[in-house]
């Protein structure tokens, strides 16, 4: 979810040097591809509540347009597991 900003699929060009002509050899896709017959998308969206994102289209907090909406297991990880983890 993180490539929705525009800004970090730019710093990832870069660091790939996928700019200019070689623009178009990475792609960054929002929701799914589907091409060639083969068709992927993020399988968190089937998987229990807590993990899954309202809406892969608009990721915005409603609260606050330059977040993403943290889904609950990801709350759950940043605001406890990791101060576990780092203890």
């Amino acid at each position: 979810m993180n490539l929705h900003w525009v800004a970090v699929q730019g710093r990832i060009r870069e660091t790939l040097a996928a700019t200019g002509e070689r623009r178009t050899l990475l792609t960054f896709e929002e929701r799914s591809v589907s091409r060639e017959g083969i068709y992927i998308e993020h399988g968190n969206q089937y998987a229990e509540k807590v993990n899954r994102f309202d809406s892969f289209e608009e990721p915005h907090d409603p609260s606050d347009e330059n977040q993403l909406v943290l889904v609950s297991g990801s709350r759950f990880v940043i605001d406890f597991f990791n101060s576990v983890e780092r203890e």
